[in-house]
């Protein structure tokens, strides 16, 4: 019995430290795996850092993004706003010389006009100057007629005009009036081109009386 008792615990020993072995085994893979397990989390909070860092990266990006599409619309408005306003400068630009042209065109025809009273001017002179000789003349003849001439140039159109203070006798009258008459010739009208900015054509044409006696 002893033998056979003694048998049976060996074999127990022996299953028990074989289930020890066992354990042993399953403790040392159970301590592995929780080892990968720690290193898998470990890793996954990286990963999760490291999803959470490219976010705030895509949030940044996004953010640069958008201030460069806001910066790019101002500068499009910026540059219609521009583009705008070179047109409208460049049509107040026409404006400009077309009205440049069309006083010059106003100042060639007042000068044209100008010229032409100064001839009417001058010829007005000449007759005066023509007048004063005849006077001398009659002077120089004895038929002496005391008479103060005073020449003026002014008023509308700036015409000249001279006035005759003459003393003489009654009988003498219709003599001197006679003289005035043939010297002075009669009045003629004429048309002068005044610029006046109301009309469409720029000047107004304006009759004036020319020579003669009053």
């Amino acid at each position: 019995e002893n033998v056979e008792l003694n048998g049976r615990s060996a074999k127990i020993s022996a299953e028990l430290a074989e289930v020890v072995a066992i354990i042993t085994e399953g403790e040392l893979k159970a301590e592995t795996a929780r080892r990968a397990l720690m290193e898998s989390v470990e890793s996954l909070a990286d990963i999760k850092q490291n999803i959470g860092s490219l976010t705030a990266e895509k949030g940044a990006l996004a953010e640069k993004e958008q201030e460069t599409l806001d910066k790019t619309a101002a500068t499009i408005a910026r540059k219609e706003a521009l583009e705008n306003d070179k047109k409208a400068k460049e049509e107040q630009l026409v404006r400009v010389e077309k009205q440049t042209q069309r006083t010059k065109d106003e100042i060639r025809d007042a000068e044209s006009d100008i010229v032409t009273t100064n001839k009417v001017i001058s010829e007005i002179n000449s007759k005066l100057y023509s007048l004063n000789a005849q006077i001398s003349s009659l002077e120089s003849n004895k038929k002496v007629y005391q008479n103060t001439i005073i020449f003026s140039t002014g008023g509308f159109l700036k015409k000249g005009n001279a006035i005759l203070t003459i003393c003489t006798e009654n009988d003498h009258l219709h003599e001197v009036v006679k003289i005035m008459k043939t010297v002075c010739g009669k009045k003629t009208m004429v048309e002068v081109n005044v610029p006046d900015a109301e009309m469409p054509q720029g000047v107004l044409a304006t009759p004036i009386w020319m020579g003669g006696i009053t």
